[in-house]
């Protein structure tokens, strides 16, 4: 396997088990609280992730697949791209940022598991693995934030995005304990 593959993979991976145990900070019976009625909870923040990764695997998947039959090289440079990808912005809570309605859960109404989580997780390292040692960095598509992206960024970009919203669910956690730490007294 190329490098930047495995190096990829494992940050995705990585990523993901510290977005696990985020999930596992929320006791399961209340993943469906909302610290307020415009607020995500925990279920709602999955979901997103899930509707998230599952639309980028196939635009991911597409563009790579039209770049193959097109030639798309073979990446030549094996030196780490994880030091070369900015990735603040996108780790940055202090930065509010509205997801469109088509990644809302609210909007969308879709009700996922963690396991639908790791299939969608999964089939965006079902592309990356699919397109080992491909010049990645040659291909772009916007990010309607952060403009557009190569392919190594993009891919860099889904284990940051999950770590974004551990955040996000750790700070319900903390909201959630709080909420019913006062309103039973304590």
């Amino acid at each position: 396997m190329h490098p930047r593959t495995t190096e990829l993979l494992e940050y995705c991976d990585s990523q993901m088990r510290h977005l696990r145990s985020a999930v596992d900070a929320m006791p399961a019976d209340r993943r469906d609280w909302r610290p307020s009625p415009t607020a995500w909870s925990t279920n709602d923040v999955i979901a997103h992730l899930t509707i998230m990764e599952r639309r980028l695997a196939g635009i991911l998947g597409a563009a790579l697949a039209d770049a193959r039959a097109h030639g798309l090289r073979a990446e030549s440079d094996t030196s780490p791209i994880m030091p070369t990808i900015e990735l603040g912005h996108v780790l940055d809570r202090t930065t509010k940022i509205t997801a469109p309605d088509r990644v809302d859960p609210r909007h969308t109404g879709d009700v996922v598991t963690w396991e639908d989580f790791a299939q969608a997780r999964n089939a965006v390292r079902t592309v990356l693995i699919e397109n080992d040692g491909l010049a990645l960095g040659e291909l772009t598509h916007p990010h309607p934030v952060f403009g557009p992206l190569d392919f190594y960024h993009w891919f860099a970009f889904v284990g940051a995005h999950g770590t974004r919203h551990a955040a996000q669910i750790l700070e319900i956690a903390n909201q959630w304990s709080l909420a019913t730490g006062a309103a039973s007294g304590r």
